[in-house]
């Protein structure tokens, strides 16, 4: 391998400048203290080592693995109990998600085909369009003809899910009894506007 710039590393190393050192005893103090370690590392006890200790050590050293096996074992024990906890969230999930379509309340003839005055018990009308002829300020704010707008749309739709309710769907139901929550709703906001202004 070619050494790239070595003509610029030659040149930076003459150009260096040369220290001296303060005191030419600082060289014969490492040395002597370098002799006397050697000295007092003479005078440090022996110790032997015991028969076998490399048998035991080496079988040791050979049991290691057993233990790293023992604690995978358990790794793998984890994995698959975390494993067997999802596929029961997830069938059950899947259970409940498959048969909550088909929990619905069961609703007769008679419940569907209610009178008039039934009509009125179960949804009381508590607002009156003639409400605006007493206080005609507040039917005319953004807020109450936006409310206005909406009844009228839940109205007509309520209108139009009467006939299919005869039908017996239980979706069609539930969404018909909440639409005419909705109208109740609505129609409370509107008369709160009314009787607070």
């Amino acid at each position: 391998m070619r050494e790239k710039n070595r003509h610029i590393l030659k040149k930076a190393i003459r150009e260096m400048p040369v220290h001296k050192l303060p005191n030419e005893s600082l060289w014969e103090r490492i040395m002597e203290n370098t002799a006397n370690a050697q000295s007092m590392s003479n005078r440090l006890p022996t110790y032997k080592a015991p028969e076998g200790i490399w048998e035991n050590i080496e079988k040791e050293l050979n049991n290691k693995p057993a233990i790293r096996s023992w604690h995978a074992l358990q790794y793998v024990r984890l994995a698959a109990a975390i494993a067997g906890l999802i596929v029961m969230l997830g069938t059950g999930w899947i259970i409940i998600r498959h048969y909550s379509g088909n929990i619905t309340r069961q609703i007769t003839e008679t419940d569907l085909n209610y009178t008039e005055t039934d009509k009125v018990a179960q949804s009381p009308l508590v607002y009156d369009p003639g409400l605006c002829r007493s206080n005609p300020r507040a039917c005319n704010t953004k807020l109450f003809k936006e409310l206005d707008q909406q009844w009228h749309d839940v109205k007509k739709e309520l209108e139009m899910l009467e006939p299919e309710i005869q039908h017996n769907d239980p979706q069609l139901t539930r969404y018909f009894y909440r639409l005419d929550n909705l109208k109740i709703e609505i129609e409370k906001k509107m008369l709160k506007l009314i009787l607070e202004s």
